[in-house]
């Protein structure tokens, strides 16, 4: 027979004559383009059927968001294929990443500009600080000037900021007494209670404090309220017989006030009293002969005395937790006070999903501070990472396994051919070259499956002899890539090969014949149209005779020999 496709020629028959025709598969032209935020590699020319393998790289800060044109396996995949049966135009696209900006404001004031950005945007942030306070400063990465208030922030990845306030600064000072000292001048936090000591003079006593926010004009060591800037003054006047003055000091000064000192007659008892600040407890009184450790204390005067009160800064325990999938940094004491970089680090698998805690809970980037002004718990939450396996295949068959899974999971893949094609080969699968084969899913993956269709030539039973003709247990024939043969005993045929290796081919004389190495060697073959069994006592190509076991006849089919000299 002669195929529609084939090219004509004609030969001259003076002697015998040996042709072969030679087939060139036919070549298409990929062309790949990117837009903005990466790059594409695999265009080129490729033979007729095959599965180009193309791959999208995103450049850095941008994923890659899919292809667009015809043939692409997996349009959502990076890496996938391009079946080539025609020319193609193929081209990838890439969305710019996104990063979350958290903005905290400590005690006095507020903060602007948190939210979701493009990665590599420079973030305007804003510290507002209330009434009476300062900015002081931004803690955390990326800032472009962390002493400013208003200023950017580079965002190439996810950030958490903490901005500081801190009272304004007052200053307190004291106009010139005669007849004794006085101590606790200085700068101060506005509205910070200072702790002030009027200190006389030998043969003097103290009587008052002149100014205004004094908590007790009358005793030498009282506090003041420090809202403004101030001046303030002290009097004292000649101490008389059989008195003496009990001076008391703090430190430190901003530790903490004390009650209690001032002009005592001989043997009157004395209660001194020690208060301290938030974030500062007392630590002991101490004096000449006196070191005692209660607040409260009562005395009786010998002679002129000078007494201090110690404090200490308090320290606080800040413990962090964690759920399964990860780790945390920044458990430990702090002076009360002290800003803490906390830091949550998912295991391999996992990732951070937020923290939970008083003050901080819904932050969900992993490192973020936390001002410690008394013991806190903080528990860090991971999960773990889910990933998508897709699965793709194509012309010849279909794959089982796709879906969604945690890291790690073992996941199996099946591979499975239509009738008349087999299974070749993995894209994605590096390794792997069974039908069922298992992975572990480390992160989103495509994988493709392979399938041919399979010819009479690729069977472990046929043997090359030479020039595309093959020798098998079906006999010697030619075979081409259209599925079409040239077989020495039934001339042209068309070759549909199971899975088992049996044949179902047709040719022009007896349309759809079916057989395998058995029924061959006893000369069996099941003919379609008759619905049952043949016999071929002889087969040559010219006289065709079988015996039909339905119609209990001999049929003789006479064709005219075709030789392969063109296809």
């Amino acid at each position: 027979m002669t195929d529609s496709g084939a090219a004509s020629t004609t030969v001259s028959m003076t002697a015998d004559r040996s042709l072969s025709a030679s087939f060139n598969l036919n070549t298409h032209s990929l062309s790949l383009t990117s837009g903005t935020g990466g790059t594409v590699s695999g265009g080129g020319s490729y033979g007729y059927g095959t599965p180009a393998s193309i791959t999208a790289t995103p450049n850095t800060g941008y994923t890659f968001s899919g292809w667009s044109g015809i043939g692409v396996t997996d349009s959502g995949a990076a890496s996938t294929t391009v079946t080539m049966t025609s020319d193609r135009s193929v081209s990838a696209s890439f969305n710019l990443n996104t990063h979350t900006l958290s903005l905290r404001a400590g005690t006095g004031g507020t903060v602007s500009g948190g939210g979701n950005y493009g990665y590599g945007t420079s973030a305007n942030i804003t510290a507002t600080a209330n009434e009476g306070y300062i900015f002081s400063g931004w803690n955390g990465e990326g800032v472009t000037d962390a002493s400013k208030a208003n200023t950017t922030v580079s965002m190439i990845v996810d950030r958490g900021l903490y901005a500081n306030f801190e009272l304004s600064i007052v200053e307190l000072s004291f106009a010139s007494p005669s007849g004794g000292q006085l101590s606790g001048a200085g700068k101060y936090t506005k509205n910070s209670v200072i702790s002030i000591n009027a200190l006389p003079d030998d043969g003097y006593n103290f009587d008052q404090w002149i100014g205004t926010g004094i908590a007790n004009i009358l005793s030498a060591s009282t506090a003041i309220d420090l809202n403004d800037s101030i001046e303030i003054g002290a009097r004292f006047s000649k101490k008389p017989v059989n008195t003496f003055n009990l001076s008391i000091t703090s430190s430190p000064a901003q530790g903490g006030a004390t009650t209690g000192s001032g002009n005592f007659e001989e043997n009157e008892i004395i209660v001194v009293t020690a208060a301290p600040k938030i974030g500062y407890s007392f630590v002991k009184w101490a004096g000449e002969g006196i070191s005692d450790q209660n607040s409260s204390l009562s005395l009786i005067l010998k002679k002129d005395s000078n007494l201090t009160a110690y404090f200490e800064l308090e320290k606080h325990k800040l413990t962090l937790s964690k759920t399964l999938g990860g780790t945390t940094s920044g458990t430990g004491l702090y002076d009360h006070g002290t800003i803490v970089q906390i830091i949550a680090t998912p295991d391999e698998g996992f990732r951070f999903k937020e923290w939970i805690g008083e003050g901080i809970t819904g932050i969900s980037t992993p490192i973020f501070y936390v001002e410690v002004e008394k013991d806190k718990n903080l528990t860090a939450t991971f999960e773990k990472e889910m990933f998508e396996l897709k699965t793709t295949s194509n012309t010849g068959g279909s794959v089982e396994g796709a879906g969604i899974f945690e890291f790690g999971e073992t996941v199996i893949v099946k591979a499975i051919p239509e009738t008349g094609y087999k299974f070749v080969s993995w894209n994605g699968l590096e390794g792997k070259t069974k039908a069922e084969s298992s992975l572990i899913m480390e992160n989103n993956l495509t994988v493709d499956a392979v399938f041919q269709k399979i010819t009479l030539s690729s069977l472990s039973s046929a043997k090359s002899i030479g020039s595309n003709w093959f020798e098998h247990w079906f006999g010697y024939f030619y075979e081409n890539a259209s599925g079409w043969a040239y077989h020495t005993e039934f001339g042209w045929i068309y070759l549909d090969i199971q899975n088992d290796e049996s044949i179902w081919f047709w040719s022009e004389n007896f349309s759809w014949l079916w057989m395998n190495e058995s029924t061959r060697n006893q000369g069996l073959y099941w003919m379609e149209r008759e619905d049952g069994w043949i016999y071929f006592p002889l087969v040559t190509p010219s006289n065709k005779i079988y015996y039909g076991y339905n119609s209990e006849e001999w049929v003789v089919k006479t064709v005219s020999p075709n030789t392969p000299t063109q296809f």
